[in-house]
């Protein structure tokens, strides 16, 4: 069964909580449009920054999660930019949330 939207965004904000609790220094953006360079209407589910460090983007889903890692790969492959970040991406990762956290 496929999740609503709105259950991921949920999932998605309270990564980005726990993200900004244990990894100081950087920030935790979720669900936050305007990011990719060149690319205004891209959503990254979760994007990490840190000053003089590569952007990391996280693309999460319910499971089954068919996409999930070829949409993380996405950003990687194409050599894409954060903007107002002096790196470009090196790292996404792809997250299967279980569809029993909805």
């Amino acid at each position: 069964m496929e999740q609503s939207h709105s259950n991921e965004t949920n999932a998605n904000k309270a990564l980005e909580r726990r993200i900004k609790q244990v990894m100081h220094g950087r920030t935790a953006r979720a669900e936050h449009t305007r990011i990719i360079k060149n690319h205004p209407s891209k959503k990254p589910d979760l994007t990490i920054t840190a000053t003089g460090r590569s952007p990391v983007i996280i693309e999460a889903e319910y499971m089954p999660a068919r996409d999930v890692e070829e949409e993380a790969d996405w950003y990687v492959r194409e050599k894409r930019e954060v903007n107002r970040q002096s790196h470009p991406i090196e790292a996404a990762i792809a997250v299967r949330y279980p569809a029993k956290l909805a």
